[in-house]
């Protein structure tokens, strides 16, 4: 998705690879596209080890999340301190036992 609203059209990709498969897009919707851009929604990559590492700090508050609901922490991260209030979406729990034990235990297992 970060790739076509940088361009303007939906880019089709080869692959759409990642545990946070709540949000993988390989054909992006024309119409989300243009929403984005008509709205200046910032987009941001992270990785499949950052977003591990949101998993696990999510968990160690009690919260199960999936890797797409970790992903807005992940980003977070990436950003200059903020000046007030900031809220994350944190929606989805939809993980494998065995991926989510992973992310707990060993988050920088995963690529960067």
């Amino acid at each position: 998705m970060a790739l076509s609203v940088e361009a303007g059209h939906p880019v089709d990709c080869d692959s759409s690879a990642t545990f946070a498969d709540g949000m993988a897009v390989r054909v992006a919707i024309p119409l989300a596209v243009g929403e984005l851009r008509r709205l200046g929604v910032p987009m941001a990559m992270v990785s499949e080890r950052e977003i591990a590492h949101g998993v696990r700090d999510y968990a160690h508050a009690g919260i199960r999340v999936e890797g797409s609901g970790a992903a807005s922490l992940a980003a977070f991260r990436n950003r200059p301190p903020e000046q007030g209030p900031v809220v994350l979406i944190v929606t989805g729990r939809n993980i494998d036992d065995d991926l989510y034990r992973r992310c707990v235990e060993e988050p920088d297992s995963f690529p960067d």
